[in-house]
């Protein structure tokens, strides 16, 4: 099982140029101070699941659009370039993208490719995907399945990022208001169907 083992970054958000690596265990815990950056990581993963669900364009005008989430905006920096690494005992894949500043305060994706190979061997293979693009090309399925399967690999673990945010408890509060009970397939971000959730998978919780 392929798990995420480090993290390259630079010009998002709070993220400078110079960019930032971050190693990952199983369990990673984010301490600082308010303002050092931590909201900003969990907002990374937010935009890579919708980055392979076909909307990063959406994700950008929810973010308030390019220069909200460049690095001092686009005048200081005019790319996001990010490097993800998956490994098992066995295997690697390594993700790369590189988002640049477009007309309209977008970001186009410029760069995407995927490296992959054995962790014994120096050898590895590459695909590169199309560029100057709106949406990833990640999640595209090719007639030559196995040809394929490490970007598929990489897209179902990305797809699966999923980032919640429901400390608002008060009376008015999302996770308080009702839901139905058939809404429990999979946890909302804001915990607004917590009750369903909990209801259908109590079984496997419990």
């Amino acid at each position: 099982m392929l798990k995420l083992s480090e993290i390259s970054i630079s010009g998002f958000k709070s993220i400078n140029k110079n960019g930032q690596l971050i190693r990952f265990n199983d369990i990673n815990v984010l301490i600082g101070a308010n303002g050092a950056g931590k909201s900003n990581l969990v907002s990374f993963f937010s935009m890579l699941n919708y980055m392979n669900t076909g909307g990063l364009q959406n994700w950008i005008a929810k973010s308030n659009f390019a220069n909200s989430v460049l690095f001092l905006g686009s005048k200081n920096t005019t790319r996001i370039e990010a490097t993800l690494r998956f490994e098992s005992d066995e295997y690697f894949d390594k993700y790369k993208f590189v988002l640049s500043h477009a007309a309209g305060d977008r970001l186009i994706i410029n760069e995407e490719s995927i490296e992959y190979g054995r962790t014994d061997t120096p050898n590895s293979n590459f695909k590169i995907f199309d560029f100057g693009v709106k949406e990833s090309n990640l999640a595209q399925r090719f007639d030559n399945i196995k040809e394929n399967q490490p970007a598929i690999i990489v897209s179902s673990i990305l797809k699966g990022c999923r980032v919640y945010q429901f400390h608002d408890t008060s009376s008015t509060s999302n996770v308080r208001n009702q839901s139905y009970i058939e809404d429990g397939r999979y946890l909302r971000s804001d915990g607004g169907n917590l009750s369903a959730f909990l209801y259908i998978n109590s079984s496997v919780i419990f």
